[in-house]
């Protein structure tokens, strides 16, 4: 999705400011917050066993 409104803004940022920050989210995006993407996987496929080897009063 990102990447298809960063083409669509693509070109049209000189002319409206809205486009430029269009494109500065998608940069942000796709350089600090799709990298993620590794380490949530791990996580989730890591499941939840040892989360529920704790006793509520260990929290």
């Amino acid at each position: 999705m990102w990447a298809m409104m960063a083409k669509a803004a693509f070109g049209k940022e000189q002319q409206d400011d809205f486009y430029a920050s269009k494109l500065g989210t998608a940069r942000f995006y796709f350089a600090r917050l799709l990298p993620r993407i590794h380490s949530l996987d791990a996580s989730v496929r890591a499941g939840s066993e040892s989360l529920f080897l704790l006793e509520a009063s260990q929290f």
